[in-house]
C-alpha cells in the first residue's frame, strides 16, 4: 500500500513540473496517463554513463548517452542521427526523411560505433513516420518527426530514453551538449564512427538570427548555441541528432534537434537547431501508446 501511494505521489510531482498553469496540468494529463509513467521496469530517463562533465570535442564512451539511436536508409546506407525519448519512438529531423516511407528505413539501438555494429545493437524496423504538420520544406519550420519502431525497446543501462524538456523555456545563457561526427579527412577513422561531444551555449533569439547559417531557415521556432565569431563544429552531417541540456543533477534533456542547414566550414556561424519545447502538445499527443521514464 506505501509503495502504491508513494507512485502515485511520485507522479503526480512529475505531471506537474510539465505544467506551468492549471490549463497546461489539464492538458498534460490527458496526453499521458498515469499509467503510462510507469513501465515494467519503473525506468528513468536521462541517466548518463558517465558522469563527468566535457572538456570540448571529446569522444564519447562506451553507451555514455543510451538514448543515441540511428536511423538507416535501406536504399542508399545513409546513416542518421536520432533520440529515443520513450520505449516506442524516436524524433529526428523531418527534412532528412522527406519522401521516405516505413519501408525504406530502419532503426539501431544500441549502438555506440555506427561502424561497428556490436552484438549489443539491436535492429527495429518502422511501423510509422510522422512529420510535423506544420513542416515546410521551404524554411525548415517545425523541422521534427517522430519514428514509432515496429516494436517495444527493452530499457537497460545501455539503451534508455533521453528525458523531455519543460514547456515555454528557452535556457538561455545553459551550456548545452551537443552530439557530432566529424567529416574532416585530417581527422583519425575512430573520430567518423564514435560522436564526439561538445558544449556550446545556448544563445538569444537576435544572436541567432544575426549568427545563423543562412537566415532564409531561420524560423521563430528555431534557436542556435555556439561562439559569436566563430566557426560552428557542427556540419550538416549532424543534422536530426540532439542538443541536450544537464542539469544540476546530472539528468539529461532533450532541448532541440539539430538542423540540416548547418555549415562547419566557413563563414563563422553557430549551430541552429528546432526548440523541443515548442512542440511539447504534438509530441505527447502523437506518442499516447508508449511508456515513458521518470525524470527525478
Amino acid at each position: 500500500m506505501f509503495i502504491s501511494i508513494l507512485k502515485i505521489i511520485i507522479a503526480a510531482v512529475w505531471i506537474r513540473s510539465y505544467s506551468i498553469s492549471e490549463q497546461n496540468f489539464a492538458r498534460t494529463n490527458k496526453s499521458l496517463s498515469i499509467l503510462n509513467l510507469f513501465n515494467k521496469n519503473n525506468c528513468r530517463c536521462g541517466i548518463p554513463n558517465r558522469q563527468d562533465r566535457i572538456l570540448g570535442g571529446e569522444a564519447t564512451k562506451q553507451y555514455e548517452f543510451p538514448w543515441l539511436a540511428y536511423i538507416q536508409t535501406i536504399k542508399d546506407k545513409r546513416v542518421i542521427p536520432a533520440s529515443l525519448i520513450n520505449d516506442r519512438y524516436v524524433i529526428t529531423s523531418a527534412s532528412l526523411l522527406e519522401r521516405l516511407t516505413p519501408f525504406d528505413i530502419k532503426i539501431l539501438t544500441g549502438l555506440q560505433d555506427r561502424c561497428n555494429p556490436d552484438v549489443s545493437s539491436t535492429i527495429f524496423s518502422v511501423k510509422t513516420i510522422k512529420i510535423h504538420p506544420l513542416y515546410s520544406a521551404l524554411n525548415r519550420a517545425h523541422d521534427l518527426a517522430l519514428i514509432r519502431l515496429n516494436g517495444e525497446i527493452s530499457i537497460d543501462k545501455r539503451v534508455s530514453p533521453i528525458c523531455l524538456p519543460l514547456p515555454g523555456r528557452y535556457y538561455l545563457g545553459e551550456v548545452s551538449t551537443i552530439i557530432g561526427w566529424t567529416t574532416d579527412d585530417k581527422q583519425d577513422s575512430l573520430s567518423n564512427c564514435r560522436p564526439l561531444k561538445l558544449g556550446l551555449p545556448i544563445l538569444g533569439a537576435k544572436e541567432c538570427a544575426a549568427t545563423s547559417p543562412d537566415v532564409n531557415f531561420y524560423s521563430s521556432d528555431k534557436r542556435c548555441a555556439g561562439i559569436v565569431g566563430a566557426r560552428t563544429p557542427i556540419c550538416k552531417d549532424d543534422a536530426g541528432g540532439p542538443v541536450m541540456y544537464r542539469d544540476r543533477n546530472g539528468i539529461y534533456e532533450i532541448i532541440g534537434v539539430l538542423s540540416d542547414k548547418n555549415v562547419c566550414g566557413p563563414p563563422a556561424s553557430t549551430a541552429m537547431y528546432t526548440r523541443i519545447p515548442e512542440h511539447m502538445d504534438w509530441i505527447k499527443e502523437n506518442t499516447r501508446d508508449a511508456y515513458y521514464c521518470i525524470k527525478l
